[in-house]
């Protein structure tokens, strides 16, 4: 293969590779109810991490950094689990999601005294959350105020350079190089 060709190749191949995604983070809030016996009341602050926009997707990472009263503080997921772990966003918003952690399945350094509940099947349909200081499940719709924030905005996506400028650069440098090439070649006769 002709190096002009390779270096065609490459600035082609360059040209053709999409940009990394960008994921956005959230933080949510709920004010949990007494439920059944079960719950721990009070405001609930958390974080959904690693979401890709226009997806359907897990979250990398669900943490609650504030609990009022004080339990379950601490990660509930990191990559790979826990089963239902699914979140779809729509233009920078989470439209449904269904996110359970139950502490006994969890392992630690995550939260293994209480479960995390998270789950709305339907855009704008009712939320159903709940925290529980039982490690096996929760009463859901146990929770009151419940919603999502953006914390991360990426602005918009950095405009790429249309493919093909890259490939008519190539055209000219492969020209150029066969040009060159012709006049460095003795003539015949």
């Amino acid at each position: 293969m002709h190096r002009g060709s390779l270096i065609a190749a490459c600035l082609i191949g360059l040209a053709a590779a999409p940009a990394p995604a960008a994921t956005l983070d959230f933080a949510f809030s709920f004010t949990n109810q007494f439920a059944s016996g079960n719950g721990v009341g009070g405001l609930v602050l958390g974080e959904v991490l690693g979401l890709e926009d226009n997806a359907t997707g897990r979250a990398v990472s669900v943490k609650v950094p504030y609990n009022e009263a004080g339990l379950g503080i601490g990660e509930y997921v990191s990559a790979g689990s826990p089963p239902p772990n699914a979140f779809t966003l729509v233009n920078g918003r989470i439209a449904t999601f269904d996110f359970q952690s139950a502490g006994m399945f969890n392992a630690a350094p995550a939260v293994t005294c209480c479960t995390l509940s998270m789950i709305r099947t339907a855009a704008l349909g009712p939320i159903s959350a709940g925290f529980s200081t039982s490690p096996s499940g929760v009463t859901r719709s146990d929770m009151t105020g419940f919603e999502f924030t953006l914390i991360n905005d990426p602005g918009p996506p950095p405009v790429p350079v249309p493919a093909p400028l890259a490939l008519l650069l190539a055209a000219l440098a492969g020209l150029s190089w066969v040009g060159r090439v012709g006049r460095l070649a003795p003539s015949p006769g």
